[in-house]
Formats: structure tokens, sequence, C-alpha cells
């Protein structure tokens, strides 16, 4: 088919001997290619240099690239992993005009000749004929290597979820992990098929296609205890955005709303990259601004949520607290003891409180008093220690959003009054974005925040954003100069304990590569572990580990 269309346009204009000789230029471009590939050295395309084409829409950019033939990669644009029909200036150009009614092909009469290319015009009937024929050009022009990282949109029955995919493609086979879940699958043509398998032996099969890089399909959900009852939803992927650190920008932002919902449908009030960072303020947990000012509903209402560029499902988000200032010289807590702390005796004692009770706040002497102090504590003060209580990544858009009262591995109300100026914590990314929340500050609060409210205050914030790739956690982390810390959140304090017990040694064994039993001497020789919350649905327990013990155990590189 190709040498009839060439040899048919030769004979339809005059100079046929020069025409055929293009011929043979053309052939000496497939060849040259094709020795590349068997010597494995790199073509380069673009404006420079050239533009490859493939036929039937699958058409490169015309921005730089560097090809290695014998990988099929490439660092920037699309993979491939065949070869691709090459035409370099020297050679001659390809374009498209008018919109596939027809195309141009310019060659030299021959690869030596001094001549300017002429021109060649190639009626679309020749171009709709070679779509049909696999030898045609097109047979040089493959799709893309799908190798890479990917998100994935799930319907989930009427809510978009969004799931982090990372396949590897050797020929027609492909590998990798659906949310961590280790999957296997082929690809042909324009089609894909694989199936994802978690440690419950659970299911997710993918059937789809693709095309222009967007993969459009099926999944089928199938619970191991219930296989006879699968779920189908329809998917649709494309390639993650890359993860890019430009020059660090420092953003102030005035906050003019506040949520109370750490929800993924809240429109971001500023978007950010990583190492980007980000000054503003909050207001107190009952919605009062620096300024004495009723800015909105109780409930720990919420300064953002902040869009930080490039962070995906699968993601870890890190949340370095530069500065935390108090802006105000007043705070409100109360007299009473969170239900947890009581048991039936202590109880019968405090029927009779459950009063706000105030407090100064001295900038000054960086200390804080009773407002109005009893005869007894009329000398009482404590040590100021800004802190924040919220700080959250929003959790998925599939589940109802968490009040900001609530706590969960996305973070959210913890109340860990570690979690200060000099702090790093790390949570769990569930949205493209990341989608950041903070708020609730605090002046000091003890351990537990067992007040049920702690100094509450509005603050000025200094945060620095940035992400870790392709990494997975549990419950949030934190990280302060001198320790590593593992947090527990769930419904009972027992729980909790075991949940930071649980995560601290997942974290020993991906970052030191400890074994099990090795874990088990660390924690049980050098764990600290302390109640983080007690006023709220969840319970927090949280274990530290001091660095200075583990500075011998020769972590794994991050």
């Amino acid at each position: 088919m190709f040498d009839r269309n060439l040899e048919s346009i030769s004979h339809s204009r005059p100079d046929a001997n020069c025409l055929m000789s293009r011929q043979v230029a053309w052939r000496a471009v497939l060849t040259h290619f094709q020795d590349r590939r068997q010597t494995g050295s790199w073509a380069r395309l673009g404006p420079e240099a050239g533009t490859a084409f493939g036929i039937g829409g699958l058409v490169t950019s015309t921005a730089f690239l560097e090809f290695n033939p014998i990988s099929g990669k490439a660092d920037s644009g699309p993979s491939l992993t065949r070869p691709m029909l090459l035409i370099a200036p020297e050679l001659g150009t390809f374009t498209q005009e008018f919109a596939y009614r027809s195309w141009s092909i310019a060659l030299p009469c021959s690869p030596k000749s001094d001549a300017m290319p002429r021109r060649i015009r190639v009626n679309s009937t020749i171009i709709s004929a070679c779509l049909l024929t696999s030898v045609c050009l097109a047979t040089f022009a493959q799709t893309p290597s799908l190798s890479g990282r990917w998100i994935v949109t799930q319907d989930f029955f009427g809510t978009p979820r969004y799931m982090r995919l990372q396949l590897e493609q050797n020929g027609s086979k492909l590998t990798g992990e659906l949310n961590g879940d280790k999957l296997e699958g082929t690809v042909s043509d324009s089609t894909i098929h694989f199936v994802a398998r978690n440690e419950k032996k659970d299911t997710f099969e993918v059937r789809g296609t693709f095309a222009q890089r967007i993969l459009t399909g099926t999944m089928v959900a199938t619970d191991a205890a219930n296989r006879d009852h699968p779920y189908t939803f329809s998917l649709m992927a494309k390639p993650a955005p890359p993860l890019e650190h430009r020059a660090p920008q420092r953003h102030d932002f005035t906050p003019a709303v506040f949520y109370r919902q750490f929800s993924a449908l809240n429109k971001p009030v500023l978007t950010v990259a990583p190492g980007d960072t980000i000054h503003t303020t909050t207001v107190d947990a009952g919605g009062t601004d620096e300024n004495n000012i009723r800015r909105v509903a109780g409930g720990n209402p919420e300064t953002g949520p902040f869009y930080i560029e490039g962070a995906m499902p699968g993601d870890v988000l890190v949340v370095h607290i530069n500065k935390l200032r108090l802006n105000r010289d007043w705070a409100s807590s109360d007299d009473s003891l969170v239900d947890r702390s009581l048991n039936s005796d202590l109880a019968a004692k405090m029927k009779d409180v459950g009063k706000e009770a105030r407090w100064h706040l001295d900038l000054a002497s960086g200390t804080a008093s009773p407002e109005k102090p009893s005869a007894h504590l009329a000398h009482f003060r404590i040590p100021l220690k800004p802190m924040l209580g919220c700080i959250a990544a929003a959790p998925s858009i599939s589940g109802a959003a968490p009040g900001t009262g609530d706590s969960g591995f996305y973070g959210g109300n913890m109340d860990f009054n570690e979690v200060g100026e000099g702090a790093t914590v790390y949570l769990r990314v569930s949205n493209p974005g990341a989608l950041l929340y903070v708020g609730d500050g605090h002046a000091a609060q003890g351990d537990g925040e067992i007040n049920g409210n702690a100094l509450e205050t509005s603050m000025d914030v200094e945060l620095r954003v940035d992400v870790i790739p392709n990494k997975r956690i549990g419950d949030p982390r934190i990280e302060t100069d001198d320790a590593i810390i593992s947090m527990g959140l769930d419904g009972s304090l027992d729980d909790a304990f075991k949940e930071a017990t649980s995560d601290m040694a997942a974290w020993l064994a991906e970052d030191y590569k400890l074994t099990p039993s090795e874990i088990a001497q660390v924690i049980g020789a050098a764990a600290e572990y302390r109640v983080s919350e007690a006023a709220d649905r969840n319970a927090g327990v949280v274990l530290k580990l001091k660095k200075r013990y583990l500075q011998p155990l020769a972590p794994a590189a991050k």
C-alpha cells in the first residue's frame, strides 16, 4: 500500500524520476530509524529538529521531546512502545491541512539533492485507505505507553471518588497498583483490562478503552465476603499532573468566609504550589476574630480550603508550622471536665459546674491567667503555648463531610498540644489538591483538652506546605525537633492506643526497615504515650519516640 501510493503520486506529476527518488529517500527515513532502534541511539523531536505524526489522530506535541527508541519512553509528551515514523527537516516534513481533508508531504528529490523540496498534495482518499490497512504508515505510529501515574475518577453512586493508579506497561502486559493494591492486566490496541486485589481478597476489575491519553470504562468491585453481589461503576482516568517545585512564594491571605465542615465540595480559597508559604488568620472556636467581631457560627470554623498544586490521592500532604502568633488578649474556656475523665464520685461533685471561664492573655510576659479569678486562683499563671487544634486534608467526597469538631485519618480536630510552632504534620491526601483546612487556635491546652474547650482564641498563622508523592500512611503523623509522633484517633482510648502503636510500627518498618521483633524492642524500651484528646467523639492517643534513640538505626532513604 505504501509503495503503490507513492508510485501513483509520482506518475501523476512531471519529473517522475525525481519523484521516484523521493520514495528512496522516504524509505531511508524508515530504515534509518529502525537502525537507530537496533543500536539504541536517541532521536530528538520538536520544532528545532522535526515533527513526528501518527495517522488516525495520534499526533505528538510540537513541544520539545526527547525519545529513546529502545525503552520507548520520553521525558515529556507521550511515550511509545514501538517505532514511530520520524521525518526530520533535512529529510522532509509531514503536515496536516484543512481538517483532515488533505495532507501535504514535502521531500527532497534525493538524500543528496541540494534542490529545495517540492510539495506534493495527497488526496484524502489515500489517507483514508491508509487508515484501513495495517501495512500503511499507521503501522509505525503506535499508542503512547500507559506507564506512569494516573488519577481515576469513579462515579460512586452519583458522587465522584478519586483513586491513584500507577501503571507499568511492558509490551501488552500491565502491572502496578490501584490505591496501593497490586494489579495485573493486559493492553491491546486501544483497550485495557486489569484486576486489582487487596489484602482482604476483594477484587476490582477494570475494563476500558483509551484515546488521546484518556481512559474510560467500568470497574466491577467484588467484596470477598459477598461475591454474588458485585457493584459496577463507570470511571474515567487521565495522567496525573506533574508535581513541580518552583521558586517558593509567600501568600498573604485574608479569609472572608469560614467553613464548619471539612468538605471537599467547598471551593478552594487559594491555590499554592509545593514549597509555598501561606500567611493567614483564624477565628476562635466560637467564630470570633481578632477584633472581637463574631464572623460565623461556632464549632471550630476553619480557614481554607487551600489547593496545593500536584497533590493527588495516594500522596502525603506535609504542613510545616512556621509561626503561630496570638493576635488578641483574651481566650475562652470552661470550668467543667469531660465525661471520659469522670468516675461516679467526681461526676457528682462536678454537678454544678459548666460555666464559661475567660482567660487574660498577657502577650508581653507570655502567660495566661483567669480573667476573674477566685481567691485560690488569684496568682495562678500558665505559660502561653500557641497551637492549632485543627489541621485537615479533606476526606473524599464519596462520604458525608465530617464536621469541624470531628477527627480521623484526615486529621481534623486533633487537639494535640504539640501541633505548634516548629512542628510538621503529615496527612493522607484523598482529593486532587489535598484541600487543606486550618483553625481552632489555642493559646494553651493541657493534655486531652479535659475542659472540653482549651484556651480558645484567634490567631495569626504561617504555614509552609509540601507533598510527598506515592506514599501511604494511616492516621496523622507529627514530627518535632526532637521526636517523631504517631497519632491514634478512635472511639475509645483503648482503640486509639492500638492505632497509635500500629501506625508507629508501620513508620519504623517503612522508614527504618525494622523487623517486627526490632519494632517491639524499640517501642517497648523508648515509647512515650500520651492522651492527646478526650473531649470529642474520637479519643486521641499519641506515641512519641525521641529522635536521639532512632539515629543509630540507619533509616532508609525516604
